[in-house]
């Protein structure tokens, strides 16, 4: 059966076992969650079984496009981002692949999937112990947000003028 097809059905669990099939996912799906924080696109947290027993989750998410009207561009803008932050994790701690975000490819190759009627999709790692704050609960997070855009804006700066990806 074809993506499009399961991707219609009104089962959410077979929607997401189905995008994990278009990023080549290995192991078993075992379900997934709808993440209800953020306020643009639908996101799902998936679980899946390696074939060791082990469980690996991953972040699928959609592009709004009703709020993001060009999502190539954006999906090649946050590739850029996510390239530039696993690059300058590595210079710092040598392992980046559990510290930051990486987007999967889809079949194909592209760090996006385009499905006819249901928008762009997109894969990352899920990075376990983490949680996100949709507004700051008290300062400290504002500062530590703050100094950690701070520290990325700089690293861009330097990468624009010559240095580094």
């Amino acid at each position: 059966m074809p993506l499009s097809a399961v991707f219609h059905t009104h089962s959410v669990q077979e929607q997401v076992a189905a995008l994990g099939d278009a990023f080549a996912i290995a192991g078993e799906f075992l379900h997934c969650d709808t993440i209800n924080s953020g306020h643009i696109n639908l996101t799902f947290r998936a679980a899946y079984r390696r074939e060791d027993g082990s469980t690996d989750r991953y972040i699928f998410q959609r592009v709004n496009d009703a709020v993001f009207q060009c999502p190539r561009d954006v999906m090649h803008n946050v590739e850029k981002v996510t390239n530039h932050i696993r690059w300058k994790m590595l210079r710092v701690l040598k392992t980046p692949f559990r510290q930051t975000l990486n987007l999967y490819s889809a079949r194909g190759g592209r760090k996006y999937l385009k499905l006819q009627g249901s928008g762009y999709w997109r894969c990352y790692n899920c990075i376990e112990n983490t949680y996100t704050c949709d507004v700051a609960e008290h300062p400290r997070q504002a500062y530590e947000a703050a100094r950690g855009l701070r520290g990325f804006s700089a690293a861009s700066v330097r990468y624009e003028s010559g240095g580094h990806p």
